[in-house]
C-alpha cells in the first residue's frame, strides 16, 4: 500500500463514472488522480464483509461499488488514454 503525504493527497481529481441512481451527488463513483491513481468513493462495507476479506493490510478499507460503475470508469480510462 502506498502512503502519500498530505500535499500529494490534494492532487486534482476528475470524475470518470458514478452510479446513475445516486442523483446529482453521492456515490459510488470512480475518480482519476493526476498522478495516475484511481480513487473509489463509496460506502464502506459492513464489519462482517470486511472481516471475510483476505490479506487486508493496516490502513486499508473496502467499499461497495456496482460493477457497472467500474466498467464505465474503465471505458473512460481507455477513451481518455489515462491508463
Amino acid at each position: 500500500m502506498h502512503r502519500y503525504r498530505e500535499t500529494e493527497m490534494s492532487m486534482k481529481t476528475v470524475q470518470l463514472a458514478k452510479d446513475d441512481a445516486s442523483g446529482n451527488g453521492g456515490c459510488p463513483s470512480v475518480h482519476w488522480r493526476e498522478d495516475g491513481m484511481a480513487v473509489v468513493q463509496a460506502q464502506e462495507v459492513d464489519a462482517d464483509t470486511f472481516a471475510g476479506l483476505p490479506n487486508v493490510l493496516p490502513g486499508e478499507r473496502a467499499v461497495y461499488i456496482k460493477p457497472d460503475v467500474i466498467l464505465r470508469a474503465a471505458d473512460e480510462i481507455r477513451k481518455r488514454g489515462l491508463g
